[in-house]
């Protein structure tokens, strides 16, 4: 859903010091079978609630940098971008389903789709002998 995902694209941040992203959104879709836990500094709380990106302290990175957003991690850019891809996607992606090459795959957990992700993906990886 695009709610989800312009929720995580706000929640992203970096460290300003060493470039370790972290994501302050929580996104729990109990509905949709979405769960998409923030990531988080090892040393911040629970403090942030499902869809904020805020807490009452300023987060900082493990390495002790502080935590920016991008320029384009703005909720207008992202709505541009999400735009962009419902108007031009849909022939690419009904081209490549025709040709039976497309690996369809909703998103529910994050990081915690990743084993399975890899799984369904690795069989297409493979480089035919010769």
């Amino acid at each position: 859903k695009d709610e989800h995902i312009l929720a995580k694209i706000a929640g992203r941040r970096s460290c300003s010091s060493c470039g370790h992203s972290y994501n302050l959104a929580d996104v729990r879709d109990p509905e949709n079978g979405v769960f998409m836990p923030a990531i988080l500094p090892s040393h911040a709380g629970s403090g942030v609630s499902s869809g904020a990106s805020q807490q009452l302290e300023p987060l900082h990175c493990d390495c002790g940098g502080e935590l920016v957003t991008r320029g384009d991690d703005s909720t207008r850019v992202a709505e541009e971008r999400l735009r962009q891809y419902h108007a031009l996607a849909p022939p690419i992606v009904d081209f490549y389903r025709r040709k039976g090459v497309l690996l369809e795959y909703r998103v529910q957990l994050g990081f915690g789709d990743m084993d399975n992700l890899f799984e369904r993906i690795q069989p297409f990886c493979t480089v035919p002998p010769g």
